[in-house]
């Protein structure tokens, strides 16, 4: 006579659903193949939902670009109220980087837009390049004159690094010069390419 173990073996081994996972019913089938149709089809809706329209991608840049104004208020304040001129560098270094950052954001707002400029406009920006890129030759001249000069050896360092950021200012000036005066045959990738060139976080 079987005893009770081997009955409840045998009573389990015929149960619905006993043996290889391939056996059961799809419903007891909780992996992730079973589920991904459905998965796939909420994330598409999901990424839709996220999706910005022009409107909202402008208004969201906006509102980006008034915070980094007020960060720029806040550390101007700041650094006003310091007496000691390497903090007051250091913040005012934050600072700037803000009004870049808002600088940006408002080329990314006009390329947004709109990406091309009028003819007066363009008659501006090419005068005010050139004038800056005459500024820029003569701070070259005279910081290159006191680097040669100056025997100190961590002031020559510091300027150095000043006089390889004005170097690529005027590479910049020359560049905007170039796109200005053919801003009627820039395409719009050009111009967003310059854009991520000009914008340098790096630096």
């Amino acid at each position: 006579m079987a005893s009770f173990a081997n009955q409840l073996q045998c009573s389990l081994k015929n149960a619905p659903g006993h043996g290889s996972i391939r056996s059961r019913p799809k419903v007891f089938k909780y992996d992730h193949l079973h589920y991904a149709p459905d998965a796939t089809r909420m994330q598409k809706r999901f990424d839709d939902a996220m999706q910005l329209s022009k409107e909202e991608l402008i208004q969201l840049l906006k509102e980006q670009k008034d915070l980094e104004l007020v960060a720029v208020k806040s550390y101007s304040s700041f650094a006003e109220k310091s007496n000691n001129n390497v903090v007051k560098l250091l913040l005012l270094g934050v600072m700037h980087d803000s009004v870049k950052h808002a600088q940006v954001l408002d080329a990314l707002i006009s390329l947004t837009q709109s990406p091309i400029f009028g003819n007066v406009e363009q008659f501006e920006v090419t005068r005010g390049v050139e004038e800056h890129l005459k500024i820029e030759e003569e701070m070259l001249r005279k910081i290159g004159e006191i680097i040669e000069r100056t025997d100190d050896s961590e002031v020559k360092a510091i300027l150095s690094q000043i006089a390889m950021e004005e170097e690529r200012h005027h590479q910049t000036l020359l560049e905007l010069k170039e796109i200005v005066q053919k801003i009627k045959r820039v395409t719009e990738d050009e111009l967003w390419d310059y854009l991520n060139r000009w914008a340098n976080f790096s630096t």
